[in-house]
Formats: structure tokens, sequence, C-alpha cells
């Protein structure tokens, strides 16, 4: 019993090594190395994002600065990354 479950771990961490590998990655339209997406034909991303002032200088806030929210819409199954920004 003990050989099976060293086998499973020894397979399990191969796998995981197999994922940190560059040339996995880059099959898959990632080149890891430089951080840029390659250009493939059948590779399709659509990206939105949506921007909107927000007024803090009224009411309990008294935000003096510029607030901005939104998201952005990346189209692959209704995923989004809201995000907010402040400054001066």
């Amino acid at each position: 019993m003990g050989y099976k479950v060293t086998i499973f771990l020894a397979f399990v961490a191969l796998s995981a090594a197999m994922l940190e590998l560059p040339s996995y990655w880059l099959h898959r339209g990632f080149d890891i190395t430089d951080g840029e997406l390659k250009s493939f034909p059948d590779y399709n991303l659509q990206l939105s994002t949506t921007c909107n002032e927000i007024n803090l200088n009224t009411g309990s806030y008294d935000y003096k600065g510029v607030a901005m929210s939104g998201y952005l819409n990346i189209g692959k199954g209704n995923s989004a990354l809201a995000f907010l920004f402040f400054g001066k």
C-alpha cells in the first residue's frame, strides 16, 4: 500500500512541475518568459472596460481628491475585475 502512495505523490509532483515549465504555457499561448501574449490566429480574447467618476466631495466623506470606479470585463464566462482609484 505504501508504494501506491509514493507513486501517486510522485505523479502529483511531476504534474505540478510540468505546469510550471515555460514550454507548457507557450503551447497554450502565453510566453511567461517575457509576460506577453503570443499572437495565435485562433486565440481571441475580448476585453472591455468601464470607468466612472465618484463624487465623494459631499456628505460624510468630504474627500477632495479624484475617485474613480469601474471594472474590466474579460469576456470569458462573464468574468470581471473591479477597481477603485483614488488620487489628488
